[in-house]
């Protein structure tokens, strides 16, 4: 749910794809299949060519895939 700018922490800013993708660390093909997630921020349209997404809200995403693979990672070992 997006937040009224006056909530966002004093870093935050709106990115464009190049730094969408370096932040979360992927290449631009795996990148594009994680914004297919339900979940991944909403995009913003800041123009007619240009688009972005807030960088909290990328890095809320990121965590919460780090956090899931970790439960799953775990999940995976009492099987073992």
């Amino acid at each position: 749910m997006p937040q009224n700018i006056k909530q966002r922490p004093s870093w935050d800013r709106v990115v464009r794809i190049k730094e969408q993708i370096h932040v979360a660390g992927t290449g631009r093909t795996r990148f594009y299949e994680l914004s297919k997630d339900p979940d991944f921020p909403e995009e913003i349209i800041l123009g007619k060519r240009a688009r972005g997404r807030w960088l909290s809200e990328l890095i809320a995403f990121i965590e919460s895939r780090k956090h899931r693979s970790a439960w799953l990672r775990e999940e995976g070992s009492d099987d073992a």
